[in-house]
């Protein structure tokens, strides 16, 4: 039993920390996998030496370091190639005569999709993270209130297969049987997720 407690606690631990600080969160998870997939890839190709693993440390710190800003990068490379397209098709459509007339258009809407496009990537990091640690917080609870009388029944020989038969059930029968408390729950934690993470995370990315 200890091992069912102790699981479905660090879940609803995780979904907390997603739900109202996933933003913040975010970046470090990022700068995480950024890490090791640079440290594994230089490891990989240069050797295990011990001049090849501080090489490949300082390669993936140094990636980590740069994650956001290559990620902040990439979205607004995004963002300017929409007002790019944006900014051609209302020149074509306008009426208007005026000196320059396109390329006003075309710099206007690249500022505007530019930084709308940076804007989107929190407010969806945001909204992401707060639904997912949403329903990670409501899945346990609802596996401990609907399932107590049964809990016993998941525990098994190894804590490999509790593990495994606690989540089977909870994605499985307990979501299929309960749908309308599921999705309720979630979406409560989900809004106020989002409201917290508005006001008190960082500005993100």
């Amino acid at each position: 039993m200890a091992v069912l407690f102790g699981y479905l606690g660090v879940v609803v631990i995780l979904g907390f920390l997603s739900c109202f600080k996933g933003r913040d969160l975010f970046r470090l998870a990022v700068a995480a996998a950024a890490f090791v997939w640079v440290f594994s890839l230089v490891c990989s190709r240069a050797g295990g030496d011990r001049d090849d693993v501080i090489i490949a440390s300082l390669a993936g710190l140094v990636a980590a370091l740069l994650s956001g800003f290559v990620i902040k990068i990439g979205v607004t490379v995004i963002g300017v190639i929409a007002g790019f397209i944006a900014g051609n098709m209302l020149a074509q459509l306008s009426t208007l005569d005026f000196p320059h007339e396109k390329i006003t258009y075309i710099v206007i809407c690249v500022i505007i999709f530019g930084a709308l496009a940076v804007k989107a990537l929190n407010l969806m990091i945001t909204i992401c993270t707060a639904a997912a640690g949403g329903s990670m917080v409501v899945l346990p609870c609802m596996y401990l209130v609907l399932e107590l009388d049964h809990l016993a029944d998941a525990v098994g020989v190894t804590p490999e297969e509790t593990v495994t038969g606690v989540s089977h059930e909870m994605l499985g029968p307990l979501v299929s049987a309960h749908q309308q408390i599921f999705l309720a729950g979630t979406l409560v934690l989900c809004l106020v997720g989002i409201f917290v993470q508005i006001r008190t995370n960082h500005r993100g990315f």
